[in-house]
């Protein structure tokens, strides 16, 4: 085996990861939004906000026909970490009451926000989804073209 034959195996297995793992990453999260549509709003309290370097993570609690529920998900679509961060940060205080959207044929499915679905959204994903496939593809020309 030749070092541009192995090269080329692990330029089409890490390229061909990154691509299927932000494919499924992106596809999930635009079938979520999907599906968020037809949960029902509910009251919630806030009972957490846990302030990360690049992120944070908003923990809120729901009541779904007498039972209490424990959600983190702010929203399946968004412009990156940091900018959800700042609207947290911005937005939501401890013990604040919220509104968030519940699936009701499995309540602990939850979400705060519900977006609209625009490219500002999937740009970045698709931008790596797309790369690391090309470069796949061409890693995969390269192992054939050699024998």
């Amino acid at each position: 085996m030749t070092i541009h034959r192995a090269y080329n195996l692990w330029g089409i297995l890490f390229c061909g990861v990154m691509a299927t793992s932000f494919g499924f990453a992106l596809l999930y999260s635009v079938y979520s939004h999907i599906q968020s549509n037809g949960w029902q709003q509910s009251k919630a309290t806030v009972i957490g906000i846990e302030n990360r370097p690049k992120s944070a993570e908003l923990r809120y609690t729901y009541n779904v026909d007498g039972k209490d529920f424990t959600g983190d998900k702010f929203a399946f679509l968004s412009e990156g970490t940091i900018f959800d961060k700042m609207l947290i940060n911005d937005r939501y205080h401890v013990g604040d009451q919220i509104e968030v959207y519940v699936n009701t044929s499995n309540p602990n499915q939850s979400v705060v926000e519900r977006r609209s679905l625009r490219f500002t959204y999937l740009w970045k994903h698709l931008l790596i989804v797309g790369f690391s496939g090309f470069l796949a593809v061409r890693c995969w020309h390269g192992l054939y073209k050699e024998t």
